[in-house]
Protein backbone atom coordinates (compact mmCIF):
# COMPACT_ATOMS: atom_id res chain seq x y z
CA UNK A 1 0.00 0.00 0.00
CA UNK A 2 1.53 3.35 -1.00
CA UNK A 3 2.26 5.88 1.68
CA UNK A 4 0.75 9.33 1.80
CA UNK A 5 4.07 10.75 0.66
CA UNK A 6 4.01 8.45 -2.36
CA UNK A 7 0.62 9.74 -3.42
CA UNK A 8 1.58 13.34 -2.91
CA UNK A 9 -0.25 14.17 0.31
CA UNK A 10 1.99 14.78 3.33
CA UNK A 11 0.58 14.34 6.82
CA UNK A 12 -0.59 17.60 8.42
CA UNK A 13 -0.70 18.65 12.02
CA UNK A 14 -4.14 18.00 13.60
CA UNK A 15 -5.02 21.71 13.99
CA UNK A 16 -3.91 22.56 10.44
CA UNK A 17 -5.80 19.60 8.97
CA UNK A 18 -8.97 20.43 10.91
CA UNK A 19 -8.85 24.02 9.67
CA UNK A 20 -8.36 22.80 6.08
CA UNK A 21 -11.29 20.40 6.29
CA UNK A 22 -13.53 23.07 7.83
CA UNK A 23 -12.72 25.54 5.04
CA UNK A 24 -13.18 22.87 2.37
CA UNK A 25 -16.61 21.98 3.67
CA UNK A 26 -17.73 25.59 3.37
CA UNK A 27 -16.44 26.16 -0.19
CA UNK A 28 -18.45 23.42 -1.97
CA UNK A 29 -21.60 24.66 -0.23
CA UNK A 30 -20.85 28.23 -1.29
CA UNK A 31 -20.14 27.06 -4.82
CA UNK A 32 -23.46 25.21 -5.01
CA UNK A 33 -25.20 28.30 -3.65
CA UNK A 34 -23.50 30.47 -6.27
CA UNK A 35 -24.55 28.10 -9.07
CA UNK A 36 -28.10 27.94 -7.71
CA UNK A 37 -28.35 31.74 -7.55
CA UNK A 38 -27.01 32.07 -11.10
CA UNK A 39 -29.58 29.59 -12.44
CA UNK A 40 -32.32 31.24 -10.39
CA UNK A 41 -31.40 34.66 -11.78
CA UNK A 42 -31.46 33.21 -15.31
CA UNK A 43 -34.98 31.85 -14.71
CA UNK A 44 -36.22 35.20 -13.37
CA UNK A 45 -34.74 37.04 -16.35
CA UNK A 46 -36.14 34.47 -18.77
CA UNK A 47 -39.60 34.83 -17.23
CA UNK A 48 -39.43 38.59 -17.76
CA UNK A 49 -38.38 38.09 -21.39
CA UNK A 50 -41.17 35.55 -21.98
CA UNK A 51 -43.79 37.92 -20.56
CA UNK A 52 -42.43 40.78 -22.69
CA UNK A 53 -42.62 38.59 -25.80
CA UNK A 54 -46.21 37.62 -24.99
CA UNK A 55 -47.22 41.25 -24.44
CA UNK A 56 -45.50 42.29 -27.68
CA UNK A 57 -47.23 39.49 -29.57
CA UNK A 58 -50.60 40.53 -28.21
CA UNK A 59 -49.90 44.13 -29.15
CA UNK A 60 -48.93 43.07 -32.67
CA UNK A 61 -52.06 40.97 -33.18
CA UNK A 62 -54.69 43.04 -31.35
CA UNK A 63 -53.12 46.50 -31.52
CA UNK A 64 -52.99 47.08 -27.76
CA UNK A 65 -50.71 45.61 -25.05
CA UNK A 66 -52.17 43.50 -22.26
CA UNK A 67 -50.21 42.46 -19.17
CA UNK A 68 -51.13 39.02 -17.76
CA UNK A 69 -52.74 39.29 -14.34
CA UNK A 70 -51.07 37.70 -11.30
CA UNK A 71 -48.04 36.69 -13.36
CA UNK A 72 -45.65 37.61 -10.53
CA UNK A 73 -47.31 35.16 -8.14
CA UNK A 74 -47.41 32.47 -10.84
CA UNK A 75 -43.70 32.89 -11.57
CA UNK A 76 -42.95 32.65 -7.84
CA UNK A 77 -44.86 29.33 -7.74
CA UNK A 78 -42.89 28.21 -10.80
CA UNK A 79 -39.58 28.96 -9.10
CA UNK A 80 -40.66 27.06 -5.98
CA UNK A 81 -41.62 24.04 -8.09
CA UNK A 82 -38.23 24.09 -9.77
CA UNK A 83 -36.49 24.33 -6.40
CA UNK A 84 -38.27 21.26 -5.04
CA UNK A 85 -37.67 19.43 -8.31
CA UNK A 86 -33.94 19.85 -7.68
CA UNK A 87 -33.17 22.20 -10.57
CA UNK A 88 -31.15 24.53 -8.34
CA UNK A 89 -28.45 23.61 -9.16
CA UNK A 90 -29.65 20.33 -10.75
CA UNK A 91 -26.45 18.35 -10.32
CA UNK A 92 -26.67 14.69 -11.27
CA UNK A 93 -29.50 15.11 -13.80
CA UNK A 94 -28.95 13.81 -17.31
CA UNK A 95 -29.92 16.02 -20.24
CA UNK A 96 -33.30 14.37 -20.96
CA UNK A 97 -34.16 14.25 -17.25
CA UNK A 98 -33.33 17.94 -16.91
CA UNK A 99 -35.43 18.78 -19.97
CA UNK A 100 -38.36 16.83 -18.55
CA UNK A 101 -38.07 18.50 -15.12
CA UNK A 102 -37.80 21.96 -16.67
CA UNK A 103 -40.73 21.42 -19.02
CA UNK A 104 -43.03 19.77 -16.48
CA UNK A 105 -42.51 22.48 -13.84
CA UNK A 106 -43.26 25.15 -16.44
CA UNK A 107 -46.33 23.36 -17.77
CA UNK A 108 -47.65 22.74 -14.24
CA UNK A 109 -47.26 26.36 -13.13
CA UNK A 110 -48.66 27.60 -16.44
CA UNK A 111 -51.76 25.39 -16.27
CA UNK A 112 -52.51 26.50 -12.72
CA UNK A 113 -52.10 30.17 -13.65
CA UNK A 114 -54.30 29.94 -16.75
CA UNK A 115 -56.92 27.93 -14.82
CA UNK A 116 -57.08 30.66 -12.17
CA UNK A 117 -57.50 33.30 -14.87
CA UNK A 118 -60.30 31.28 -16.46
CA UNK A 119 -62.00 30.95 -13.09
CA UNK A 120 -61.82 34.72 -12.52
CA UNK A 121 -63.16 35.44 -16.05
CA UNK A 122 -60.15 37.54 -17.12
CA UNK A 123 -60.59 36.76 -20.82
CA UNK A 124 -57.87 38.94 -22.33
CA UNK A 125 -55.23 38.31 -19.71
CA UNK A 126 -55.44 34.53 -19.90
CA UNK A 127 -54.53 34.49 -23.61
CA UNK A 128 -51.44 36.57 -22.95
CA UNK A 129 -50.56 34.35 -19.99
CA UNK A 130 -50.86 31.20 -22.09
CA UNK A 131 -48.50 32.56 -24.74
CA UNK A 132 -46.08 33.72 -22.01
CA UNK A 133 -45.86 30.21 -20.56
CA UNK A 134 -45.36 28.73 -24.04
CA UNK A 135 -42.45 31.11 -24.59
CA UNK A 136 -41.08 30.30 -21.15
CA UNK A 137 -41.16 26.52 -21.67
CA UNK A 138 -38.57 26.79 -24.45
CA UNK A 139 -36.63 29.86 -23.35
CA UNK A 140 -36.04 28.65 -19.79
CA UNK A 141 -34.42 25.42 -20.95
CA UNK A 142 -32.22 27.24 -23.48
CA UNK A 143 -31.18 29.92 -20.97
CA UNK A 144 -30.46 27.30 -18.33
CA UNK A 145 -28.20 25.44 -20.73
CA UNK A 146 -26.28 28.63 -21.59
CA UNK A 147 -25.75 29.52 -17.91
CA UNK A 148 -24.64 25.97 -17.09
CA UNK A 149 -22.10 26.02 -19.91
CA UNK A 150 -20.73 29.27 -18.52
CA UNK A 151 -20.51 27.85 -15.00
CA UNK A 152 -18.81 24.71 -16.33
CA UNK A 153 -16.25 26.78 -18.24
CA UNK A 154 -15.47 28.67 -15.02
CA UNK A 155 -15.02 25.42 -13.11
CA UNK A 156 -17.88 26.24 -10.75
CA UNK A 157 -20.58 23.76 -11.73
CA UNK A 158 -20.60 20.26 -10.34
CA UNK A 159 -20.25 18.35 -7.10
CA UNK A 160 -16.68 17.11 -6.52
CA UNK A 161 -16.63 13.31 -6.25
CA UNK A 162 -14.17 10.47 -5.88
CA UNK A 163 -14.55 7.32 -7.96
CA UNK A 164 -13.88 4.10 -6.07
CA UNK A 165 -13.68 0.65 -7.61
CA UNK A 166 -11.90 -1.60 -10.03
CA UNK A 167 -11.94 -2.99 -13.52
CA UNK A 168 -13.16 -1.41 -16.73
CA UNK A 169 -16.17 0.40 -15.16
CA UNK A 170 -13.84 2.75 -13.26
CA UNK A 171 -12.16 4.03 -16.42
CA UNK A 172 -15.52 4.17 -18.19
CA UNK A 173 -17.16 6.13 -15.39
CA UNK A 174 -14.34 8.64 -15.20
CA UNK A 175 -14.49 9.09 -18.98
CA UNK A 176 -18.23 9.77 -18.87
CA UNK A 177 -17.93 12.26 -16.01
CA UNK A 178 -15.05 14.12 -17.68
CA UNK A 179 -16.73 14.18 -21.10
CA UNK A 180 -20.05 15.40 -19.67
CA UNK A 181 -19.35 18.04 -17.00
CA UNK A 182 -22.91 19.35 -17.43
CA UNK A 183 -24.14 16.33 -15.46
CA UNK A 184 -22.58 17.96 -12.42
CA UNK A 185 -20.35 15.24 -10.94
CA UNK A 186 -16.71 16.36 -11.12
CA UNK A 187 -14.17 13.58 -10.44
CA UNK A 188 -11.40 14.87 -8.18
CA UNK A 189 -9.62 11.58 -7.52
CA UNK A 190 -9.77 7.87 -8.25
CA UNK A 191 -9.17 4.95 -5.88
CA UNK A 192 -8.69 1.86 -8.00
CA UNK A 193 -7.28 -1.61 -7.47
CA UNK A 194 -6.31 -1.86 -11.14
CA UNK A 195 -4.47 1.42 -11.73
CA UNK A 196 -1.23 2.39 -9.96
CA UNK A 197 -1.05 5.35 -7.62
CA UNK A 198 0.33 8.41 -9.37
CA UNK A 199 -1.21 7.54 -12.72
CA UNK A 200 -4.12 9.41 -14.27
CA UNK A 201 -7.44 8.41 -15.80
CA UNK A 202 -8.66 11.05 -18.22
CA UNK A 203 -6.59 13.60 -16.33
CA UNK A 204 -7.93 12.58 -12.90
CA UNK A 205 -5.23 11.46 -10.44
CA UNK A 206 -5.27 7.92 -9.06
CA UNK A 207 -4.46 8.20 -5.34
CA UNK A 208 -4.21 4.52 -4.56
CA UNK A 209 -6.26 1.32 -4.09
CA UNK A 210 -9.88 1.48 -3.03
CA UNK A 211 -9.01 0.66 0.58
CA UNK A 212 -7.46 4.15 0.91
CA UNK A 213 -10.81 5.77 0.10
CA UNK A 214 -11.74 5.26 3.76
CA UNK A 215 -8.68 7.18 4.92
CA UNK A 216 -8.29 10.94 5.24
CA UNK A 217 -6.04 10.80 2.16
CA UNK A 218 -9.10 11.67 0.06
CA UNK A 219 -9.46 15.36 -0.88
CA UNK A 220 -11.12 17.00 2.13
CA UNK A 221 -13.52 19.06 0.01
CA UNK A 222 -15.09 15.89 -1.44
CA UNK A 223 -18.18 14.49 0.29
CA UNK A 224 -19.57 12.33 -2.50
CA UNK A 225 -18.25 8.94 -3.66
CA UNK A 226 -19.16 7.00 -6.78
CA UNK A 227 -18.62 3.26 -6.25
CA UNK A 228 -18.04 0.90 -9.18
CA UNK A 229 -17.39 -2.66 -8.01
CA UNK A 230 -19.45 -4.87 -10.35
CA UNK A 231 -16.67 -7.49 -10.40
CA UNK A 232 -17.25 -8.23 -6.71
CA UNK A 233 -20.07 -10.40 -5.36
CA UNK A 234 -23.12 -8.21 -4.62
CA UNK A 235 -22.79 -8.61 -0.84
CA UNK A 236 -19.18 -7.39 -0.86
CA UNK A 237 -19.90 -4.50 -3.20
CA UNK A 238 -22.82 -3.29 -1.06
CA UNK A 239 -20.73 -3.67 2.10
CA UNK A 240 -18.00 -1.52 0.53
CA UNK A 241 -20.56 1.14 -0.37
CA UNK A 242 -21.96 1.13 3.18
CA UNK A 243 -18.45 1.45 4.63
CA UNK A 244 -17.86 4.55 2.52
CA UNK A 245 -20.95 6.19 4.04
CA UNK A 246 -18.89 6.62 7.18
CA UNK A 247 -16.41 8.76 5.25
CA UNK A 248 -18.66 10.52 2.70
CA UNK A 249 -22.07 12.17 3.00
CA UNK A 250 -23.43 10.56 -0.18
CA UNK A 251 -22.51 7.39 -2.06
CA UNK A 252 -23.68 6.57 -5.58
CA UNK A 253 -23.51 2.85 -6.25
CA UNK A 254 -23.05 1.34 -9.73
CA UNK A 255 -24.92 -1.98 -9.80
CA UNK A 256 -23.71 -4.94 -11.80
CA UNK A 257 -26.69 -4.58 -14.17
CA UNK A 258 -25.92 -0.94 -14.95
CA UNK A 259 -25.59 -1.56 -18.69
CA UNK A 260 -29.13 -2.95 -18.97
CA UNK A 261 -30.66 0.53 -19.04
CA UNK A 262 -29.80 3.77 -17.31
CA UNK A 263 -32.08 6.68 -18.04
CA UNK A 264 -35.52 5.69 -16.76
CA UNK A 265 -34.67 2.75 -14.50
CA UNK A 266 -36.70 2.73 -11.28
CA UNK A 267 -35.90 1.08 -7.95
CA UNK A 268 -38.64 -1.29 -6.81
CA UNK A 269 -38.42 -2.87 -3.33
CA UNK A 270 -39.48 -6.51 -3.17
CA UNK A 271 -39.60 -7.45 0.50
CA UNK A 272 -36.12 -6.86 1.88
CA UNK A 273 -34.57 -6.87 -1.60
CA UNK A 274 -33.99 -3.94 -3.93
CA UNK A 275 -34.78 -4.61 -7.58
CA UNK A 276 -34.37 -2.36 -10.60
CA UNK A 277 -37.30 -2.07 -12.95
CA UNK A 278 -36.57 -1.41 -16.63
CA UNK A 279 -38.71 -1.74 -19.73
CA UNK A 280 -38.30 -1.67 -23.49
CA UNK A 281 -40.17 1.52 -24.32
CA UNK A 282 -39.75 1.11 -28.07
CA UNK A 283 -41.53 -2.25 -27.91
CA UNK A 284 -44.70 -0.62 -26.54
CA UNK A 285 -47.19 -0.22 -29.45
CA UNK A 286 -48.59 2.97 -27.93
CA UNK A 287 -45.12 4.52 -27.77
CA UNK A 288 -44.42 3.45 -31.35
CA UNK A 289 -47.69 5.05 -32.48
CA UNK A 290 -46.95 8.25 -30.58
CA UNK A 291 -43.44 8.44 -32.05
CA UNK A 292 -44.88 7.95 -35.53
CA UNK A 293 -47.47 10.70 -34.99
CA UNK A 294 -44.72 13.12 -33.91
CA UNK A 295 -42.71 12.20 -37.02
CA UNK A 296 -45.68 13.12 -39.21
CA UNK A 297 -46.68 16.26 -37.30
CA UNK A 298 -43.13 17.63 -37.49
CA UNK A 299 -41.87 15.85 -40.60
CA UNK A 300 -44.49 17.06 -43.09
CA UNK A 301 -44.03 20.81 -42.36
CA UNK A 302 -40.25 20.34 -42.27
CA UNK A 303 -40.34 18.60 -45.66
CA UNK A 304 -42.36 21.46 -47.17
CA UNK A 305 -40.02 24.07 -45.64
CA UNK A 306 -36.90 22.16 -46.76
CA UNK A 307 -38.04 21.72 -50.38
CA UNK A 308 -36.67 25.12 -51.59
CA UNK A 309 -33.36 24.50 -49.78
CA UNK A 310 -33.04 21.06 -51.38
CA UNK A 311 -33.78 22.57 -54.80
CA UNK A 312 -31.02 25.18 -54.38
CA UNK A 313 -28.56 22.50 -53.22
CA UNK A 314 -29.44 20.30 -56.21
CA UNK A 315 -28.90 23.23 -58.58
CA UNK A 316 -25.53 23.99 -56.96
CA UNK A 317 -24.43 20.36 -57.46
CA UNK A 318 -25.40 20.49 -61.15
CA UNK A 319 -23.37 23.69 -61.61
CA UNK A 320 -20.26 22.20 -60.03
CA UNK A 321 -20.34 18.67 -61.41
CA UNK A 322 -22.15 16.86 -64.16
CA UNK A 323 -24.25 13.93 -63.15
CA UNK A 324 -27.28 13.35 -60.91
CA UNK A 325 -28.06 15.90 -58.21
CA UNK A 326 -29.39 13.23 -55.86
CA UNK A 327 -27.87 10.03 -54.53
CA UNK A 328 -29.77 7.01 -53.23
CA UNK A 329 -28.40 3.98 -51.42
CA UNK A 330 -30.06 0.84 -50.09
CA UNK A 331 -29.48 0.49 -46.36
CA UNK A 332 -30.80 -1.63 -43.51
CA UNK A 333 -33.91 -0.34 -41.76
CA UNK A 334 -36.16 -1.48 -38.93
CA UNK A 335 -36.64 -5.23 -38.80
CA UNK A 336 -33.74 -5.71 -41.23
CA UNK A 337 -35.77 -4.69 -44.29
CA UNK A 338 -33.99 -2.71 -46.98
CA UNK A 339 -34.86 0.96 -47.45
CA UNK A 340 -33.67 3.45 -50.08
CA UNK A 341 -32.09 6.42 -48.31
CA UNK A 342 -31.97 9.69 -50.27
CA UNK A 343 -29.33 12.44 -50.11
CA UNK A 344 -28.20 15.42 -52.15
CA UNK A 345 -25.03 14.23 -53.85
CA UNK A 346 -21.90 15.69 -52.27
CA UNK A 347 -19.30 13.36 -53.81
CA UNK A 348 -17.70 13.03 -57.21
CA UNK A 349 -18.96 10.28 -59.49
CA UNK A 350 -15.77 8.16 -59.20
CA UNK A 351 -15.82 8.40 -55.38
CA UNK A 352 -15.14 4.71 -54.71
CA UNK A 353 -12.08 4.62 -56.95
CA UNK A 354 -10.63 7.72 -55.30
CA UNK A 355 -11.21 6.27 -51.84
CA UNK A 356 -9.49 2.98 -52.69
CA UNK A 357 -6.52 4.81 -54.17
CA UNK A 358 -6.10 6.97 -51.06
CA UNK A 359 -6.43 4.09 -48.59
CA UNK A 360 -3.91 2.00 -50.56
CA UNK A 361 -1.33 4.81 -50.58
CA UNK A 362 -1.83 6.47 -47.17
CA UNK A 363 -1.60 4.29 -44.01
CA UNK A 364 -2.70 7.20 -41.76
CA UNK A 365 -5.84 7.72 -43.83
CA UNK A 366 -6.56 3.99 -43.71
CA UNK A 367 -6.24 3.99 -39.91
CA UNK A 368 -8.60 6.98 -39.65
CA UNK A 369 -11.07 5.26 -41.99
CA UNK A 370 -11.00 2.03 -40.00
CA UNK A 371 -11.73 3.91 -36.74
CA UNK A 372 -14.42 6.33 -37.94
CA UNK A 373 -15.49 5.17 -41.42
CA UNK A 374 -15.02 8.84 -42.36
CA UNK A 375 -12.12 11.06 -43.41
CA UNK A 376 -11.45 14.63 -42.37
CA UNK A 377 -9.84 15.32 -45.74
CA UNK A 378 -11.99 13.29 -48.07
CA UNK A 379 -10.89 13.36 -51.73
CA UNK A 380 -14.37 12.24 -52.80
CA UNK A 381 -16.17 15.43 -51.72
CA UNK A 382 -17.26 17.89 -54.41
CA UNK A 383 -15.39 21.20 -54.33
CA UNK A 384 -17.08 24.28 -52.82
CA UNK A 385 -20.64 23.00 -52.37
CA UNK A 386 -19.76 19.59 -50.90
CA UNK A 387 -18.04 20.75 -47.70
CA UNK A 388 -20.70 23.39 -47.05
CA UNK A 389 -23.62 20.99 -47.43
CA UNK A 390 -21.94 18.36 -45.28
CA UNK A 391 -21.01 20.88 -42.60
CA UNK A 392 -24.65 22.03 -42.29
CA UNK A 393 -26.09 18.55 -43.03
CA UNK A 394 -28.09 20.01 -45.93
CA UNK A 395 -27.41 16.84 -47.94
CA UNK A 396 -29.52 14.89 -45.42
CA UNK A 397 -32.71 16.94 -45.93
CA UNK A 398 -34.20 14.64 -48.63
CA UNK A 399 -34.45 11.97 -45.92
CA UNK A 400 -37.47 13.86 -44.60
CA UNK A 401 -39.26 12.07 -47.44
CA UNK A 402 -38.15 8.77 -45.89
CA UNK A 403 -39.59 9.99 -42.57
CA UNK A 404 -42.97 10.84 -44.11
CA UNK A 405 -43.05 7.44 -45.83
CA UNK A 406 -42.45 5.72 -42.48
CA UNK A 407 -39.08 4.22 -43.43
CA UNK A 408 -37.17 6.49 -41.06
CA UNK A 409 -37.83 8.59 -37.97
CA UNK A 410 -36.71 12.10 -37.11
CA UNK A 411 -34.60 10.64 -34.27
CA UNK A 412 -32.99 7.23 -34.19
CA UNK A 413 -29.77 5.36 -34.98
CA UNK A 414 -28.38 6.49 -38.33
CA UNK A 415 -28.89 4.05 -41.23
CA UNK A 416 -25.30 3.01 -41.94
CA UNK A 417 -24.05 1.85 -45.34
CA UNK A 418 -23.40 -1.88 -45.45
CA UNK A 419 -19.60 -1.47 -45.35
CA UNK A 420 -20.00 0.60 -42.16
CA UNK A 421 -22.57 -1.71 -40.60
CA UNK A 422 -20.29 -4.70 -41.23
CA UNK A 423 -17.78 -3.32 -38.71
CA UNK A 424 -20.15 -4.05 -35.81
CA UNK A 425 -21.04 -7.27 -34.04
CA UNK A 426 -24.14 -9.22 -34.97
CA UNK A 427 -25.53 -8.64 -31.46
CA UNK A 428 -25.39 -4.87 -31.96
CA UNK A 429 -26.87 -5.13 -35.46
CA UNK A 430 -29.79 -7.12 -34.05
CA UNK A 431 -30.36 -4.39 -31.46
CA UNK A 432 -30.34 -1.70 -34.17
CA UNK A 433 -33.00 -3.58 -36.12
CA UNK A 434 -35.46 -3.03 -33.28
CA UNK A 435 -35.54 0.73 -33.94
CA UNK A 436 -36.49 2.80 -36.97
CA UNK A 437 -33.37 4.64 -38.25
CA UNK A 438 -33.31 8.41 -37.86
CA UNK A 439 -32.15 11.58 -39.58
CA UNK A 440 -30.50 12.70 -36.36
CA UNK A 441 -29.44 10.67 -33.36
CA UNK A 442 -27.69 10.66 -30.02
CA UNK A 443 -24.10 10.42 -31.22
CA UNK A 444 -24.77 13.03 -33.90
CA UNK A 445 -25.57 15.64 -31.23
CA UNK A 446 -22.83 14.58 -28.82
CA UNK A 447 -19.82 13.83 -31.03
CA UNK A 448 -20.96 13.96 -34.67
CA UNK A 449 -18.24 12.63 -37.03
CA UNK A 450 -15.62 12.72 -34.26
CA UNK A 451 -17.19 9.58 -32.77
CA UNK A 452 -15.26 6.40 -33.48
CA UNK A 453 -16.93 3.02 -33.91
CA UNK A 454 -16.90 2.33 -30.16
CA UNK A 455 -18.65 5.58 -29.29
CA UNK A 456 -21.13 5.12 -32.13
CA UNK A 457 -22.08 1.71 -30.76
CA UNK A 458 -22.30 2.98 -27.19
CA UNK A 459 -24.50 5.94 -28.14
CA UNK A 460 -26.89 3.91 -30.31
CA UNK A 461 -27.15 1.20 -27.66
CA UNK A 462 -27.90 3.81 -25.01
CA UNK A 463 -30.56 5.43 -27.18
CA UNK A 464 -32.40 2.20 -27.99
CA UNK A 465 -32.34 0.86 -24.42
CA UNK A 466 -33.31 4.19 -22.85
CA UNK A 467 -35.70 5.58 -25.43
CA UNK A 468 -38.44 7.98 -24.41
CA UNK A 469 -40.17 10.95 -25.98
CA UNK A 470 -38.09 13.17 -23.69
CA UNK A 471 -34.89 11.70 -25.10
CA UNK A 472 -36.16 12.32 -28.64
CA UNK A 473 -37.13 15.89 -27.76
CA UNK A 474 -33.74 16.50 -26.16
CA UNK A 475 -31.94 15.29 -29.31
CA UNK A 476 -34.20 17.36 -31.58
CA UNK A 477 -33.65 20.54 -29.56
CA UNK A 478 -29.88 20.06 -29.59
CA UNK A 479 -29.66 19.28 -33.31
CA UNK A 480 -29.94 22.85 -34.75
CA UNK A 481 -27.20 24.22 -32.48
CA UNK A 482 -24.90 21.28 -33.25
CA UNK A 483 -25.47 21.63 -37.00
CA UNK A 484 -24.92 25.39 -37.02
CA UNK A 485 -21.74 25.07 -34.95
CA UNK A 486 -20.23 22.75 -37.55
CA UNK A 487 -18.22 21.01 -34.83
CA UNK A 488 -17.20 17.48 -35.82
CA UNK A 489 -18.71 17.82 -39.31
CA UNK A 490 -16.74 16.55 -42.30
Amino acid sequence: MPSRVEIGRAEKAPRERAQSVSTARVWPDRRRLLCSLALLAADVLTAAVAVACAVALRSLVRGAPMYPAAIEAAVAVWLVLRFFRGLYPGEGLSGPEELRASTMTTVSAGLVHVAVLFATQLRESRLVALSAWLFLALLSWAARGAVKRGLVSLGLYGTPVVVVGGGEPVAGLVEELVRHPEVGLRPEAVFSDDHPAGSRLWGVPVLGPRSLALDSVAPPQVHHAVVALPHLPPEQAVAAAHALLGRYRTVTYLPGAARLAQLWVRPQPVGRYLTLRVQNNLADPLNALLKRCIDLVLGVPLLVAAAPVVAVCALAVKLVDRGPAFYAQDREGQGGRRIRVWKVRTMVQDAEARLRALLDSDPAAREEWERHMKLRRDPRVLPLVGPLMRRLSLDELPQLWNVVRGEMSLVGPRPFPDYHLGKFSEEFRQLRRTARPGITGLWQVTARSDADLRRQEEADTYYIRNWSLWLDLWVLLRTPAVVLSGKGAY
